[in-house]
């Protein structure tokens, strides 16, 4: 019986020596708020007797503020189901980032529902070039814009984006 014990504690000392290190992830808060324009209204049409509206293929580039891992120019997506008579649906879509103050940014899909008419979701995000390997993870909402800034709509999103171990 000591034997085997000696045995196993020899085994699993040479497992603990061969284990790689564990890397460690930084997780690094961000927050922006973003104005978009659209370029391409979709495909839309209605159903129900024309109480729910699909439209597929909404398109915008947008402008993103809030410091240096978000701040650039996006390309969004999305697609929704919206029942006009309460305000409640679904949408979905995708969204890149290319970023100002790095040479590369985020791509990532995003899920929200709107309750009411207005619309929250997150977001999770792959990094590419510079920020290859990076990943994120946000919340997103409609804010509406502030008077005199001229686009077609406003979000904001915050969250966290996470640096890969090193």
């Amino acid at each position: 019986m000591k034997r085997s014990m000696a045995i196993l504690a020899v085994v699993a000392f040479f497992f603990a020596l061969a284990a790689p290190a564990s890397a460690t992830t930084t997780r690094i808060p961000v927050s922006a708020t973003e104005t978009y324009r659209v370029i391409d209204g979709g495909r839309t049409w209605f159903s129900n007797e024309g109480r729910i509206m699909h439209v597929r293929g909404w398109t915008a580039v947008s402008e993103a503020e809030g410091g240096n891992y978000v701040t650039g120019d996006g390309l969004l997506t999305a697609s929704w189901n919206l029942d006009l008579a309460t305000g409640d649906g679904t949408m979905w879509g995708t969204a890149s980032y290319v970023l100002d103050a790095f040479d590369g940014g985020f791509a990532g899909s995003w899920t929200a529902t709107f309750e009411g008419f207005a619309w929250s979701g997150r977001g999770v995000y792959q990094g590419f070039g510079e920020l290859h390997a990076w990943q994120g993870r946000v919340a997103v909402w409609a804010t509406g814009c502030a008077p005199g800034v001229t686009a077609d709509g406003c979000d904001a999103f915050a969250g966290y984006y996470f640096r890969p171990g090193e």
